[in-house]
């Protein structure tokens, strides 16, 4: 089974600052929160289930726009300090309701834009790999600041979610990680 989580439990505070509200809850279009967008999308593509990672002390706000968004079947948990903390509150959440071979697509809730044919290339490298990390290419060009030179983008690449995981090699690498979690940076790093 594939199971989405989306992560929404940041504070978001550059945006924040800017906007007057977290992130996750501004609208895109005018009339949807941003963190609603990849839950539809997953919906679309047919995941039977989602875990919405939400701020701490934010659930009963969660739950009602979900459930204004005839979303009410989503669950929902409290995240925490950092966003490795926060998955690793999802990965505990999960550990007696998934099992060990079912893939885990860790998605960022202030990415809206997540596209179907994106869902698809995962699911078929899944078949093939047990961690799958979306990666694009750097078109900008790099300047390595502390060395005052620029660099060649084509070493490098910037990394997406979902990050897609068996649910066994994340909860491995969380529980040898887990006194050091603010070591890496997302579920890829960790693994």
């Amino acid at each position: 089974m594939n199971i989405a989580v989306i992560m929404a439990a940041g504070s978001g505070e550059r945006l924040t600052k800017f906007l007057g509200i977290k992130k996750q809850y501004s609208l895109l279009y005018g009339d949807k929160e941003m963190f609603l967008y990849p839950i539809f999308k997953f919906v679309d593509y047919g995941f039977k289930r989602i875990v919405l990672v939400c701020p701490p002390n934010e659930k009963s706000k969660m739950q009602e726009i979900l459930r204004d968004n005839n979303l009410s079947y989503i669950e929902i948990i409290e995240g925490d300090a950092t966003r490795q903390e926060s998955v690793f509150n999802a990965m505990k959440y999960l550990f007696n309701n998934v099992s060990d071979e079912d893939f885990i697509y860790i998605h960022d809730g202030d990415r809206p834009l997540l596209s179907t044919s994106l869902l698809r290339r995962i699911e078929s490298e899944s078949n093939r790999h047990e961690v799958i990390i979306p990666a694009l290419k750097v078109f900008d060009s790099l300047y390595d600041y502390d060395n005052k030179e620029y660099v060649d983008r084509s070493k490098y690449r910037m990394i997406q979610t979902p990050q897609v995981s068996k649910y066994k090699l994340l909860k491995e690498a969380f529980r040898i990680n887990q006194d050091h979690l603010e070591d890496f940076k997302d579920e890829g790093s960790i693994i």
